[in-house]
Order: C-alpha cells, then structure tokens, then sequence
C-alpha cells in the first residue's frame, strides 16, 4: 500500500500500542517518509505527532497528506536527521522508528539523540530489520542495494546499543512473517 515498511499500517497499530500513547502524548516519528504513520497516529490516538525526514520530496507528500486529511494541528513535519534531532532535552512521551533506524551510518548518535528527548519513563518503539546472523564486510557491500539490511544489526547487537545508551527494559517481538511478504511482492513486482 501507500506504507515504506513491512507490516504496514497493522503493524504501526501495535507500535501505538506498545508505545502507549494516548491524546495527550507528544510523538516523534524518524523518518517520517510520505508521513502514514504520523497522520495513521494523529487520527488514531488524538495525539500530536511531528515528523521528521531527511528528504525534501517525501516531506512533500507527507504535507498533502496531512492537509487532505486536515490534521495539521496534529501533526507537524520537519526536515531532520535522527542523528541530531533538533529538539529540547525530555520533549517527546514516545520516539517512533519504523523501518530505518537499520539505515542510520551512525546508531549510536542517534539512539542517543532519542534517549535526550524522550522524557524520563517514555519509551522508543522501533520496528526494522535485524540479521540472524553477522555480515561479513564483503557480503555488506554486495548487500547495498538493500541498504537496511546492509546497516542492520543482529537483536543482541542493537540490545546492547541501546542499554548502553540507558535504555532499559526491552521487549522484542518478531514479525518476519511481514518482511517476508514485502520481499515477495518486492520481487513479484520490481523483479
């Protein structure tokens, strides 16, 4: 559909969840793309959603959205890098990463970065791939046309990451199934 990520939008449902967010709940969206998951949340839960994206054009197609669906009270949208986020300390009660926290060059500046303006007790919810298993360096290169996997991590390498940034408390849930899916109509489609 209209969605970046595998899962789609069943799957930004259970993040709202996870994330427990509610009306008054200020969200931060990485890589907010074409903006689904901001406006998806911003009409789902009530709450104020701002969106962030390194690209121009996508950000484009996110401000149409959020105007045709007449939410831009809800939801803002600016260009950003999850590496440096442009906001005070202890701002958000959730940072939302759907499918791109794998592409990041440096994830230990951007889990940081979400560890700063989240307030205390909130909580990142992160849906991406990870690998079962280490790259070697060649593979990785070979892997670049497919970049989120090139950058993932295993789920040990990015539990890690994060509890040394201060994180704690970690729930994982495996939705592979929904990758598989995309790869399918990836291929089916693209070839």
């Amino acid at each position: 559909g209209n969605t970046l990520h595998p899962g789609g939008l069943n799957l930004t449902s259970r993040v709202g969840e996870l994330s427990q967010i509610d009306r008054s709940s200020r969200v931060l969206d990485m890589a907010c793309g074409k903006g689904v998951t901001a406006c998806f949340l911003a009409r789902q839960y009530g709450c104020y959603v701002v969106g962030i994206d390194l690209s121009a054009e996508l950000l484009s197609l996110a401000r149409k959205a959020v105007q045709s669906e007449r939410l831009s009270e809800k939801v803002e949208l600016f260009v950003g890098d999850g590496e440096r986020l442009p906001y005070k300390d202890s701002l958000f009660d959730a940072v939302i990463s759907e499918c791109s926290f794998s592409l990041l060059p440096n994830k230990e500046a951007a889990a940081t970065e979400i560890k700063r303006v989240l307030k205390p007790g909130s909580r990142l919810v992160m849906t991406d791939v990870f690998l079962r298993g280490h790259l070697s360096e060649g593979l990785r290169t070979k892997a670049s046309f497919a970049s989120c996997i090139a950058g993932a991590k295993t789920i040990d390498d990015y539990v890690k990451l994060f509890e040394e940034i201060g994180f704690s408390g970690h729930y994982i849930e495996d939705h592979s199934e929904a990758l598989r899916r995309v790869a399918y109509q990836a291929v089916v489609g693209y070839g």
